[in-house]
């Protein structure tokens, strides 16, 4: 460059500014209208609300021995129903004739020469509520079961010497289930090669000698894994003296399973007074991780210990919980510390010099605005047991025989109260009795005898809420109204039997019993469709 020529300017090019801006015109042009126009309003959501469920099962698995005999009760809430009672046989199940209960009302069947066989009962209308119970040399009762389920779990059982435990494995349907089933202890869980596959024959059950596969475990827990099938599953505890010089408490007790372990229990009724009755809380943790509880009581003692207790992986504890509230009689809520669900159950022993009793009352994950307890069976002295856990006050009324019951109408309940109210202060101790809050309550129910023998107390049972398998509220669905729907298609099943000629699946085609030569329908193909009855009946 010579000075004649002077400094050059540089040069840019001029096009990516003018696009820049062109583009910040466009996008300010495109909020203006958007502005303007607006956006289309969203559709409106549709609110649909589904039918309650009008039906359902209830399983019975516990069967008495021999000598024995064994009543089941049914009752309803405040709603009518129809029921029919299902009993399983060597010649298959057969259906009783339909009953019809009106609200309030209970309905003892007495199961006669079917005693030893396991039961269901089918059920239309209002929720019902159904338990079953066997009159022997000590008698015992328990809640029937709301369906089959994959796995069940157990705590609460005694296999020391004096005690004879059973296992009731039921199945209901048409083809056989297999079982595996595994223990948990102190020291941990127990796999036994002996009850790895378990065969509970379809329309039947298995009954397994708990003593017989783990003696010796005053703390014993149970889960039921199944392999094949459903099932469904109890336990049965009978303890008796040694000898005459064993003071013991001696008593029998159903056990009831439940299909998975929760983080919070709720035991609405425990005794403890130190002397003639001790009572303590059973934990089994079925996981393979370990974790904690803690316990808190309605009356707490002001300086009651806040410990958390350890659960192994597999495992069990036993916790005293003498030591908790002021009086004798209290709730307990049990929670874990972790996210490690549990099962929990409540353990009593009583005796004193006229009577002795020992039960296991199952505690409920559970908490519901109604109830349904259906009363016990014979010359019993029958108390419910109400317990808020809530922390705000909640407003009960109680049903007795389908009609409200006078004093027990408007009933307040504190924060964290609990109160025993007897039957016999309103009428027939045996009658069903619904309990409607404004708020969430659990609820048990005691039986024992009036006279003064060697039975005293015999039951310990929390039933489930009135609705079962119901949500307390209806179930609401939104749907979003712009979204295009398609009906459901059924499966071309031409083409879906092609695909699965060759397949062999042995069992499908045998049916609960004996087969009837005259029967032109086959059986039922899928494992979780009940065995079809091997007479016509009324079906609830």
């Amino acid at each position: 460059m010579t000075a004649a020529e002077g400094p050059q300017r540089a040069r840019f090019p001029w096009w990516p500014a003018v696009a820049l801006v062109l583009a910040a015109l466009g996008a300010l042009g495109l909020l203006i209208a958007d502005e303007a126009v607006g956006s289309p309003p969203a559709p409106p959501e549709e609110v649909v609300e589904l039918p309650q469920v009008d039906r359902g099962v209830r399983y019975c698995p516990v069967t008495a021995a021999e000598d024995e005999t064994a009543t089941l009760v049914l009752a309803t809430g405040t709603q009518a129903a129809e029921a029919t009672v299902v009993r399983y046989g060597a010649a298959g199940p057969q259906s009783d004739e339909l009953r019809a209960l009106d609200p309030g009302e209970r309905v003892e069947v007495a199961l006669d020469d079917d005693a030893q066989r396991p039961v269901s009962v089918e059920w239309r209308g209002g929720p019902l509520a159904v338990s079953w119970h066997v009159e022997g040399e000590r008698d015992a009762g328990g809640p029937c079961l709301t369906t089959p389920a994959q796995d069940w779990h157990l705590a609460g059982i005694d296999t020391a010497l004096g005690a004879e435990a059973r296992l009731h494995l039921f199945n209901p349907f048409s083809v056989d289930a297999v079982v595996r089933v595994r223990f948990g202890t102190p020291e941990g869980r127990v796999d036994l090669a002996r009850t790895d596959n378990v065969v509970v024959p379809a329309g039947g059950t298995e009954v397994l000698d708990l003593v017989d596969v783990q003696p010796e475990e005053t703390e014993l827990g149970v889960t039921v894994e199944t392999l094949a099938g459903r099932v469904v599953a109890s336990a049965e505890v009978d303890r008796a003296r040694i000898d005459e010089d064993d003071e013991g408490p001696e008593g029998r007790t159903v056990v009831p399973a439940v299909d998975e372990p929760a983080t919070t229990w709720h035991l609405p009724l425990v005794n403890e007074d130190g002397d003639s009755w001790r009572s303590h809380v059973a934990v089994y943790n079925p996981t393979d991780r370990e974790t904690a509880v803690t316990i808190h009581t309605s009356d707490p003692l002001e300086d009651a210990a806040r410990a958390e207790y350890s659960v192994p992986p597999g495992g069990t504890r036993r916790i005293d919980v003498s030591d908790y509230a002021e009086t004798s009689a209290f709730a307990a809520l049990v929670e874990t510390v972790t996210d490690v669900p549990v099962v929990v159950v409540g353990t009593e022993t009583f005796l004193d010099s006229d009577r002795s009793g020992h039960t296991v009352q199952q505690a409920t994950a559970q908490v519901s605005p109604t109830w349904v307890v259906p009363g016990g069976v014979g010359e019993r002295a029958e108390h419910v047991a109400v317990h808020n856990p809530g922390g705000d006050p909640v407003e009960v009324d109680i049903i007795a025989g389908g009609e409200p019951v006078d004093e027990w109408e408007g009933l307040t309940f504190e924060a964290n109260e609990r109160r025993t109210l007897s039957l016999a202060d309103v009428g027939d101790p045996a009658w069903p009795i619904v309990i409607e809050a404004d708020g969430d309550v659990s609820v048990g129910l005691v039986s024992s005898l009036e006279d003064g023998d060697d039975l005293g107390r015999l039951l310990g049972l929390a039933f489930g809420p009135a609705a079962g398998d119901l949500p307390a509220e209806p179930v609401v669905v939104r749907r979003d109204p712009a979204l295009a729907t398609e009906p459901v298609r059924p499966p071309d099943l031409d083409d879906a039997a092609d695909d699965f000629d060759d397949v062999d699946l042995p069992g499908l085609d045998e049916p609960a019993g004996p087969a009837d030569e005259e029967a032109d329908e086959p059986a039922a193909e899928d494992e979780g469709e009940p065995a079809e009855d091997a007479e016509d009946g009324d079906g609830a």
